[in-house]
């Protein structure tokens, strides 16, 4: 039997998705009369085969629970449901707990990728490097693993103008 390392997380189910629980951080410029309201809607997937009329067949699936081993995609779509442009928009979303970053998985169109590996206190675009001292207290830079990303967030470059829609991905691998 397989040990399950998570169930849904911290999501709490609407409409059939999931929407994350004060896990995202939205900047952006305003009008003096109008403003932007982005919406956010996280849904996570996971691929799992099946055998259909004796033929292996890849089903893309609600990602309720995970396992070892298992990846895991999720598609952050944001909507305007302001009536002024969103300038300069930022979508933070944090690596599940238990899981770990898939290296080139987030999608970057229009919008600027950086990664946290402090809990989202500092980001840097790839490479993530960090500072330790070494046994002799001298400081060395390190490159950071993607294991070690706890957070990723995407500045987008384009206004989202009222009514305007937009999706972001990545993928993790269930450790």
């Amino acid at each position: 039997m397989k040990k399950k390392f998570f169930s849904e997380w911290s999501f709490a189910k609407k409409g059939g998705t999931l929407l994350a629980s004060a896990l995202l951080l939205l900047l952006f410029s305003s009008a003096a009369l109008a403003a932007p309201k982005l919406s956010i809607e996280i849904t996570a997937i996971k691929e799992i085969t099946a055998i259909e009329n004796g033929k292996s067949v890849v089903k893309k699936v609600p990602a309720k629970e995970g396992y070892p081993g298992d990846v895991l995609a999720y598609a952050i779509t944001y909507k305007n449901d302001g009536d002024a442009n969103a300038v300069g928009a930022q979508i933070v979303d944090p690596i599940p707990n238990a899981t770990a970053y898939l290296p080139g998985s987030a999608a970057t169109a229009d919008a600027e990728l950086t990664f946290s590996i402090d809990g989202g206190k500092n980001y840097s675009a790839e490479p993530v490097t960090y500072t330790i001292a070494d046994e002799k207290g001298v400081k060395v830079q390190k490159t950071a693993t993607p294991e070690m990303y706890t957070h990723i967030k995407w500045k987008l470059l384009k206004p989202v103008l009222p009514g305007g829609t937009g999706t972001l991905e990545f993928k993790v691998k269930v450790k």
